[in-house]
């Protein structure tokens, strides 16, 4: 009886009229007190079949309403609550994916429907949740109209071919849109699909685990803050976490992928990416994290940190990225790595962009900042760029010497280099004025200032005497009046005579007059290429203000280096610092090293 009134009914006002769904109500209710298995199935096959009927024909909204709260609560009542959910994810699987072929048990198809079922379907799920829930009926709605968007954005890219970059995208988004709102079969559906395509993309099969840890990492920041520079940060971080746990081979895998996947999405486009690409260059050599020690191995990771450094490099030359905003730190390992590669082009880019920066950064110290533009000068010079390298080394020697004197530690190596890089070009007058000078300083500093005691002018003397003989040898000569080399040695051994820095150097106590240019060269005195180009410090160096107290604190006249200020080399070198701001030189700063510029 129950059933002919409900068939009735629907033959005449349909499925979903308040008469039908009473009926349906009383139908179903009757088959559910019969308490056998056959009923029950009647039961859930009436309400499945009335649900497929309304959401495929039903167009006014009031009706979905109504129809779809008494039916869920139909469900509930014959305690069929897992058959009702598995109904309503299969329901919004089809209207949001378009693809209506059934692929659960219930066997159900809403092809026909169209977005006015999203009102049954959202009433249906509000009811199953009841007041558990706290979402509202206008929060579901838009659950399901952006997990639609979502789908149909993504479907899109893959029939329009859209590209890689655009499909892993909208991917990503709908993947996090899934997860979050715990569409576990959904979700697994899509990632399958996705990771293919990102295999696919990447010239790598789906069963690399390596591939599955970078395509994780694109769902994340890809799908949760559309960031795509995250994605290379957090890689470059997986990258050095599995060196330091000596997985090098998941290490090497997965900066391999990135590089790729870099590529593949438009390569280093910020200055966040920039520095992420350094980072990952540094790991795999080992900088930063722990070093591979398996040749073969350790042989592939250098040659990919060349390649993807070859790529960071250009895009931050083509973005005139400012290198000064990376930390310290990193710079210096980033430098010391183009050193090892011979990269003197990206050495001289990177190094004056700090070099140029100084001024700004107070958190460096002295040191750091001498020796940033100690290596640029030897950077210069290795690449053949000699005047410009002797032209700044130079100024940096003339300024610290007004700053911290001509005996200061960092001042010496200074004007040592300069004399080095000078019998390299050979120049080796320049490079005998040098240490003729200091040598002859050393007796004012000591006899008249008292800036240096016997002990230590003896041991900067020794020095010098030994570079002066290299330099003299290489000569061929004195190349002046022997005469006045005589007279200074004669003061240097009254003064020094009793010092053991002087009495132990050979070169010193057996006199200039024993000098012959038959005697053996070596190497001493002539500049040699750093073993690493790395410009930090693990000390900073204390400087004492040595500056004598009269107006001759420079070289004098008719040295190779820098003359006095009353000179005309004096004069010129005055000219060009008030129009160029000390070109390359450190004076500029010397209050901020703690020293004072003495006119």
């Amino acid at each position: 009886m129950y059933a002919e009134e409900y068939k009735s009914t629907v033959s005449s006002h349909g499925y979903a009229s308040r008469t039908s769904i009473k009926h349906l109500s009383e139908l179903v209710t009757f088959y559910s007190k019969q308490n056998t298995v056959e009923m029950q199935t009647k039961a859930v096959e009436t309400l499945n079949t009335s649900v497929t009927k309304i959401v495929r024909t039903e167009k006014e909204s009031t009706r979905l309403f109504e129809s779809a709260t008494t039916i869920a609560k139909l469900y509930l009542q014959i305690n069929q609550t897992e058959t009702a959910y598995g109904l309503l994810q299969e329901m919004r699987r089809q209207v949001v994916t378009e693809d209506y072929k059934s692929y659960s048990k219930h066997g159900i198809s809403i092809e026909g429907a169209d977005r006015r079922s999203f009102v049954f379907i959202v009433a249906f799920e509000q009811t199953l949740k009841g007041s558990a829930s706290e979402s509202s009926f206008s929060e579901i709605m838009a659950s399901l109209m952006t997990e639609t968007l979502l789908y149909q954005s993504y479907t899109q890219s893959i029939r329009k071919k859209s590209g890689f970059e655009v499909t892993l995208s909208h991917g990503c988004r709908l993947l996090i849109f899934l997860q979050r709102q715990r569409r576990t079969e959904e979700y697994q559906r899509v990632d399958k699909e996705l990771f293919e395509i990102f295999a696919q993309a990447l010239h790598s099969q789906t069963s690399s685990k390596t591939l599955r840890e970078l395509f994780n990492i694109c769902i994340h920041e890809m799908g949760s803050n559309n960031d795509d520079a995250a994605v290379i940060e957090n890689a470059a971080h997986a990258v050095r976490i599995h060196a330091d746990a000596s997985r090098f081979d998941s290490a090497l895998a997965l900066a391999s992928f990135l590089s790729r996947f870099i590529r593949l999405h438009g390569g280093f486009a910020s200055q966040q990416t920039v520095d992420a690409g350094f980072r990952i260059c540094l790991y795999l050599t080992g900088r930063g994290c722990k070093r591979c020690t398996d040749q073969k191995l350790h042989q592939q990771m250098l040659e990919l940190s060349t390649t993807i450094l070859t790529d960071v490099l250009d895009a931050a030359l083509h973005m005139k990225v400012k290198f000064i905003q990376m930390p310290i730190k990193e710079l210096n390992e980033l430098v010391g790595l183009l050193g090892e590669q011979r990269n003197y082009s990206a050495l001289e880019m990177i190094l004056t962009d700090l070099w140029s920066s100084r001024h700004s950064q107070t958190s460096w110290s002295s040191t750091t900042i001498v020796w940033i533009g100690r290596r640029l000068v030897e950077v210069r010079f290795a690449s053949g760029r000699h005047d410009a390298a002797l032209h700044l080394c130079e100024d940096i020697c003339y300024n610290l010497k007004r700053v911290w004197g001509a005996f200061d530690n960092t001042t010496l190596k200074m004007l040592r280099l300069l004399a080095e890089l000078y019998t390299a070009a050979g120049a080796y007058k320049k490079a005998m004025a040098i240490h003729e000078d200091l040598l002859r300083q050393t007796l004012v500093a000591v006899d008249e200032d008292g800036v240096l005691a016997p002990e230590g002018g003896a041991k900067i003397a020794s020095t010098h005497m030994d570079l002066l003989k290299r330099a003299y040898l290489r000569n061929g000569g004195w190349g002046k009046d022997s005469g006045a080399y005589r007279e200074l040695y004669a003061q240097l051994k009254d003064a020094y005579a009793a010092e053991q820095a002087w009495a132990a150097n050979p070169t010193a106590a057996q006199g200039i007059e024993k000098w012959s240019l038959k005697d053996k060269k070596d190497g001493l005195g002539i500049w040699q290429q750093p073993a690493s180009f790395e410009f930090a410090s693990t000390r900073d160096n204390k400087h004492e203000n040595n500056l004598r107290r009269t107006s001759g604190l420079c070289w004098a006249e008719g040295s190779g280096g820098r003359n006095g200020s009353g000179s005309p080399a004096g004069k010129k070198i005055k000219e060009r610092e008030r129009h160029n701001g000390v070109d390359g030189g450190v004076g500029q700063v010397a209050v901020k090293w703690g020293g004072e510029i003495i006119e």
